[in-house]
């Protein structure tokens, strides 16, 4: 079965790879994205209003 994927004219294994890859950095950096807003919101929450502007 897997050298039937392989061999196929419909996709190639090459090109699934990147598709895979493209997808999973995609949501990797919106996740890094998404974490590291939440941080800063809990930074300028928890600041010293007074002394920083």
């Amino acid at each position: 079965m897997f050298e039937e994927i392989i061999t196929s004219n419909e996709i190639k294994f090459n090109d699934l790879e990147k598709k895979v890859y493209k997808f999973v950095c995609f949501f990797g950096c919106l996740i890094i994205k998404l974490m590291l807003e939440s941080y800063d919101k809990k930074i300028m929450k928890a600041r010293d209003s007074n002394r920083f502007i």
